[in-house]
């Protein structure tokens, strides 16, 4: 029976069938030997017992995260405050360039509406992001908007990522009104395993998806890339029509971007992050595998 793991605890874990039914499993004698570090998200193969499982094979992954350690990822949910404290539009560029190099899609959630809704030009601020990326507002301290947020998500598996303060524990706390005891709750109660064990990642529902709750993390690295890649990970001038094919688009002659800087296509401060991105050194540790 082919299974997705929603979350590793200690010897064993927490999966859900392609019939939506929910196994704890413990993994079959050199399994982890074998494959290294079984991940929430990944799919495996499972005998299933009463009281508890057991997990066969892990099937091969189509990409997985090192941090935080996350199998078969198709999405980043950008995390964003403006106000309150106002987030850093730096970091966001990072994290959507980190999507983009990764081969994730990418969204965006505006947290505290409620605080920010009447004051003018907050959502006109976002506009060259909200042109780029789907973005949602959410409330929720009422709830508005949250509703939208399965939506972005669809089928898929994301993981959640943004800087302290911005609201993804809230977030996730209104996208699931009893918490995250149907995984680590019930694992404990069937199993008396569990509770006290470290967690990293787990696998939540959320409409017809899955999103990623990574505790203590804020911030992907960027995976590595070379100064070609990084160009391409902003949306905005791909197919500028520069004369060179290797146009960084960093003052090189025949380059496109200046003129779509002046007629306001790209957006002066995320050309500015970008320059930033291609100053800084190669990434040292691995994001992505």
């Amino acid at each position: 029976m082919r299974a997705r793991v929603l979350e590793v605890l200690g010897e064993q874990a927490w999966v859900v069938d392609d019939g939506g039914q929910r196994h704890v499993c413990q993994f079959r004698g050199r399994l982890r030997r074998a494959v290294g570090q079984v991940l929430a998200g990944d799919w495996v193969d499972v005998r299933p017992a009463e009281p508890v499982g057991m997990i066969e094979q892990v099937l091969p992954r189509h990409n997985h995260l090192v941090r935080p350690p996350l199998a078969n990822a198709d999405g980043l949910l950008a995390v964003f405050s403006p106000v309150e404290p106002p987030g850093s539009v730096a970091l966001l560029d990072r994290r959507l360039v980190t999507a983009e190099l990764m081969g994730l899609r990418a969204a965006i959630v505006m947290t505290k509406r409620d605080l920010w809704e009447a004051r003018p030009g907050v959502w006109e601020r976002m506009a060259p992001w909200r042109a780029l990326y789907p973005t949602v507002a959410v409330s929720t301290v009422s709830t508005e908007g949250v509703d939208l947020v399965p939506g972005l998500l669809g089928t898929a598996v994301w993981v959640m990522a943004g800087e302290s303060g911005v609201g993804k524990t809230s977030l996730l706390a209104r996208l699931l009104p009893a918490g995250r005891a149907g995984a680590v709750g019930a694992l404990s109660e069937r199993t008396g395993r569990g509770r006290h064990t470290t967690r990293t990642v787990a696998l939540s529902p959320v409409g017809k998806g899955w999103l990623a709750d990574a505790p203590g993390f804020t911030q992907l690295d960027l995976p590595p890339h070379d100064s070609l890649e990084l160009r391409d990970a902003f949306p905005e001038w791909r197919g500028a029509g520069c004369r060179y094919a290797d146009c960084r688009h960093l003052e090189e002659p025949g380059c496109a971007v200046p003129d779509l800087l002046g007629r306001g296509v790209v957006s002066q401060e995320r050309y500015q992050h970008y320059r930033l991105l291609q100053q800084e050194p190669p990434p040292r540790h691995r994001a992505w595998g």
